[in-house]
């Protein structure tokens, strides 16, 4: 019996370290807030530059003020000065967690929008969206532009299809 119970207390001591690491490795990193500014694509079909981008672990406004700061790594300063917010992704449904927003340098969207490739990490991590301005509908496409999830912006969840797993978004208005 002294065997068993032995036996009962090295489970016991192994499932609670088991636990405490697990517990460890599931703390949430802090929220990354960007703000990214997109010029105008060459073609139709063509993906919006990215001309400038920031990242901050303060806040989206901290990000706001870095992207339009003077200096910026764009050659056109102007054109930082005089972006627009077209919309803003979220990491979480439901508009949670860490946010990147999308600014135009060519105003706000028409019916041909702006194509945005989110970077590898975003592409692993965009779950919902919100548009601004005459932005009102985003299509969110996988890596192999195969399967595709158009919807009116704002959207809480891109769907299970893309959801995590985006490789091109393209935001335009619908009206």
């Amino acid at each position: 019996m002294h065997r068993i119970t032995r036996m009962f207390t090295i489970g016991t001591v192994a499932a609670a370290s088991l636990l405490t690491a697990s517990e460890a490795s599931a703390a949430p990193a802090a929220p990354q807030y960007c703000a990214v500014l997109v010029g105008p694509a060459g073609t139709p079909d063509g993906v919006s530059p990215e001309l400038d981008r920031y990242c901050s672990s303060v806040s989206g406004d901290d990000a706001r003020r870095h992207l339009t700061r003077p200096g910026a790594r764009t050659a056109d300063e102007a054109a930082v000065a005089a972006s627009t917010l077209l919309m803003t992704w979220y990491e979480n449904a439901d508009y949670g967690g860490g946010s990147k927003e999308i600014y135009g340098s060519s105003g706000t969207c028409d019916h041909s929008g702006y194509r945005v490739t989110p970077n590898s990490e975003w592409r692993g991590k965009l779950s919902s969206a919100t548009g601004f301005l005459s932005c009102n509908w985003a299509e969110f496409a996988n890596p192999t532009q195969i399967v595709k999830f158009s919807h009116q912006l704002p959207v809480d969840y891109i769907g299970p299809e893309v959801n995590d797993n985006v490789g091109l978004v393209k935001v335009y208005h619908v009206g």
